[in-house]
């Protein structure tokens, strides 16, 4: 496991979360500033019986959703809260 780090946006008050990069280097975004690890760790590949935890983000709104509902996902996606930010990481569930 990985850990998951909180990275946060003063100016539209949004928190992101994301994985160190596989040479182990700290999550960056602009914008962002990183928070910290709080304890939280995920898996950076799928391992037996894990799902995704996918990312959501709203242009318009400058706000990140995580869900582990692909239906969930692509609702989200399809009716325009935003667009597909990708997989963070692998969790049990």
């Amino acid at each position: 496991t990985v850990p998951l780090f909180s990275l946060f946006n003063p100016t539209n008050t949004d928190w992101m979360f994301l994985i160190p990069s596989r040479n182990g280097t700290l999550p960056s975004a602009p914008w962002y500033t990183i928070q910290g690890a709080h304890n939280t760790f995920i898996y950076p590949t799928q391992i037996c019986g894990s799902v995704s935890l996918f990312s959501v983000f709203s242009t318009s709104i400058g706000d990140h959703w995580y869900t582990l509902d692909t239906n969930e996902r692509d609702h989200l996606t399809q009716n325009g809260f935003g667009i597909d930010a990708g997989i963070v990481g692998y969790v049990m569930p």
